[in-house]
């Protein structure tokens, strides 16, 4: 819930976290852009005035699905790292 608007995200295990809550700020800002604070005030769930944004919320999924495995990028580098740290130990002993 974000200034009286909830935002709810729904994923597979191999979405991050961190890609979920990014996906659902981008939505939230880019929402918030579009419609002045009367409109969503007085707006009911599902309201017809809102349909153009599924459009916005379409781009955005198809954009940050393509980031589900962004993170294994990063754990990958971070092994590489600790194994490059590992090597450097064993060189000094």
């Amino acid at each position: 819930v974000k200034d009286g608007v909830t935002y709810m995200c729904f994923a597979t295990k191999e979405h991050k976290t961190a890609v979920c809550f990014a996906f659902l700020e981008e939505i939230s800002k880019r929402f918030k852009a579009t419609y002045d604070h009367s409109q969503i005030d007085s707006a009911m769930a599902y309201s017809p005035q809102f349909e153009e944004f599924a459009r916005v919320v379409e781009q955005e999924m198809n954009r940050f699905g393509h980031m589900k495995f962004a993170d294994n990028r990063f754990a990958e580098v971070n092994e590489k790292v600790e194994v490059a740290k590992q090597s450097m130990k064993d060189n000094v002993n």
